[in-house]
């Protein structure tokens, strides 16, 4: 049965495992089972759900070992390239989201993989491909889970969608990227990058 508490506590186990992140796959696979469940559970802390449901990232736990947020990605929104400098494991509970992950070529990136993942499939992304964007090319907003390792603010990055620029993170400069895509941005990234 899913709760965030449950959720929290399973991490932070997972964690501490030899494997953290086959771990942590675990753990989504066994709490996100029942989709509806958990939407539910996440309207009861007055958390938007269904197709409609805007643009959040929820942190839910934030410690020097673990984050994990709750992403909520309308349709038709595509992220700027970006990477937290950790690894990373995302389960999807409603809709789609499409994983781009990005690798260096000399001073620039490139797309190297692409994940589509719908419920109950679950993403492990290494540290050493943590660069990655997401994209929702369904009829409404797609929600999700992300579990990430302990993160050094310094080490996180992001991209200019159109440019690829790389800077810092900055969080509202990065949400106003994903929200003002280019057109042609946002189609690219609808598709797998076969």
């Amino acid at each position: 049965m899913f709760s965030i508490q449950a959720l929290i506590e399973r991490s932070k186990a997972a964690v501490c495992d030899p494997d953290p992140c086959e771990s942590v796959r675990t753990v989504l696979t066994d709490l996100l089972g029942n989709p509806s469940e958990v939407a539910a559970i996440f309207e009861d802390a007055g958390v938007p759900q269904g197709p409609d449901a805007p643009l959040a990232i929820d942190t839910l736990f934030d410690d020097q070992d673990l984050r994990i947020q709750r992403i909520a990605g309308p349709k038709r929104l595509v992220s700027a390239p970006h990477s937290h400098g950790r690894w990373a494991v995302i389960g999807v509970y409603a809709g789609q989201e499409n994983n781009r992950v990005w690798k260096r070529q000399g001073d620039s990136i490139v797309i190297a993989e692409s994940y589509d993942l719908v419920h109950p499939e679950i993403l492990i992304l290494p540290e050493r491909t943590s660069i990655h964007s997401i994209a929702n090319p369904g009829p409404g907003t797609s929600h999700a889970i992300h579990v990430y390792s302990g993160l050094e603010v310094d080490k996180w990055r992001m991209w200019h969608p159109e440019t690829l620029e790389e800077r810092p993170l900055e969080p509202d400069l990065f949400y106003k990227w994903c929200l003002e895509a280019p057109q042609d941005y946002v189609v690219r990234h609808m598709h797998s990058a076969a």
